[in-house]
């Protein structure tokens, strides 16, 4: 009969009870945890107006990361209803002018895709941010970031 040859300790693999538990991850960038970032990403789904962001801003005073995600997020939804208001009071007045109907349509379009684009930037920015990335928008961020 063959004999069993004995691992040296080094080689021998430590029982489960002993391995050290792996500690979580804390969130990336900033985040103080899932219930930050969770708050930060809902600020940004929120685009029928800026109300959401601003009560989360007033009521998370001592999160940082929070704080700036929604002024952020703020800042994001009141440029693009104000681009699209006034894109809007043109496309209204072009329509009035008869021959210049057609840059009526065009300013329309323009409007529609200015909420596309910052709905889509809404929703990269939210997944960034739940994901917990410190995500900044472009011009936004940064002025969100002087105030926070």
């Amino acid at each position: 009969m063959a004999e069993k040859k004995e691992k040296p300790a080094t080689e021998q693999a430590a029982p489960e009870a002993e391995k050290p538990a792996a500690a979580p991850k804390p969130a990336a960038g900033g985040g103080k945890g899932n219930d930050s970032n969770l708050i930060a990403a809902f600020g940004y789904l929120t685009g029928a107006g800026f109300v959401i962001p601003l009560l989360i801003y007033l009521v998370k005073k001592d999160d940082r990361f929070v704080k700036f995600h929604s002024l952020q997020s703020m800042l994001l939804w009141l440029a693009t209803w104000f681009v699209f208001g006034v894109l809007q009071v043109i496309s209204m007045v072009l329509g009035m002018l008869g021959p210049l109907a057609v840059l009526a349509c065009v300013t329309g379009l323009a409007s529609f895709l200015v909420l596309c684009a910052a709905a889509i930037a809404g929703l990269y920015a939210a997944y960034k941010v739940f994901n917990g990335e410190d995500y900044e928008l472009p011009h936004f961020g940064a002025m969100a970031r002087k105030q926070v």
